[in-house]
């Protein structure tokens, strides 16, 4: 494991038949640490299986990262679980290059302002 990794992952799948499902999203979703700007303490990742015909997309996957006390959270549905691991991955990915570009653009803001001269 190197440092750009998520060390601690909580994977569940739920109704979803096939291979080892945990084992391919504990995979994608253990890089994922390599695009935060901040150390991500925690994943967990739940892929459940809809047994409802009606439903579109029958599998979902849900994930959450502790980006150093921050929540990054993401909900996708796919025609099948690996699918919807994939779409995940790329969400989260998505959402903590955003959230690193805030922080870099916060930083640099703070960092040009003058403190303020207060009144005694």
């Amino acid at each position: 494991m190197t440092t750009d990794e998520i060390a601690t992952i909580d994977v569940t799948a739920r109704g979803v038949p096939g291979a080892d499902v945990t084992g391919y999203a504990l995979e994608k979703i253990r890089t994922l640490g390599r695009y935060a700007c901040e150390p991500v303490l925690y994943g967990r990742v739940r892929v459940l299986h809809l047994a409802d015909p009606a439903v579109r997309h029958r599998f979902v996957a849900r994930g959450s990262l502790d980006v150093n006390g921050h929540p990054v959270h993401a909900e996708v549905a796919a025609d099948s679980a690996t699918a919807a691991i994939d779409v995940l991955h790329d969400v989260l990915r998505c959402r903590l290059e955003r959230l690193a570009r805030g922080w870099g653009d916060l930083r640099a803001t703070r960092a040009t302002q003058r403190p303020r001269a207060h009144a005694s």
